[in-house]
């Protein structure tokens, strides 16, 4: 059986969603006995927005917190992974705390600068509703197409614990 483009990747995330609209924990498929594949880079930018990255000794941890976090991952791999975006888990959404947002998925994305990947990438964050922010990511490839992709984070589910 010949290889197609999709046989290649990382394992493609699924997300369910909890009551109301909270992004519930993330799945994979199979079919068959093949895994689904994401020849892109979608799950990539789940676990670099998803993951938590460590926050710098300057960074104001939330009320309540004690430790600095971040993803177990970037031990093994020696390069920072996941986004400071739990810090502003249980800010008010205010256009500082939009702009500071927009600047740690940048920030999170920016490995894809750095390997070559994409040449720019630019970040938008508006305010959905009183618990959610939403994020559209506007990738320019360094092979000259454009990937827009959306994604938000509900500040309500985070409060409930309902994030993965």
């Amino acid at each position: 059986m010949a290889e197609s483009f999709e046989d290649y990747g990382d394992l493609k995330f699924y997300y369910g969603f909890l009551p109301p609209n909270a992004p519930g924990p993330a799945d994979i498929r199979v079919t068959g006995a093949v895994l689904h594949r994401d020849p892109g880079f979608e799950t990539a930018n789940l676990i670099s927005l998803g993951s938590d990255a460590r926050a710098e000794e300057q960074d104001v941890l939330p009320q309540g917190f004690k430790s600095h976090s971040g993803f177990w991952g970037s031990a093994v791999t020696g390069d920072e992974i996941g986004s400071k975006l739990w810090l502003l888990g249980r800010s008010v959404i205010t256009e500082e705390v939009l702009r500071q947002a927009e600047q740690w998925v940048r920030e999170s994305l920016q490995w894809k600068i750095d390997d070559g990947i994409d040449a720019d990438i630019r970040v938008t964050a508006t305010r959905g509703g009183e618990n959610q922010i939403n994020f559209i990511i506007r990738e320019h490839r360094t092979l000259g197409d454009v990937v827009n992709q959306r994604y938000y984070i509900n500040w309500e589910a985070q409060r409930l614990g309902r994030l993965a």
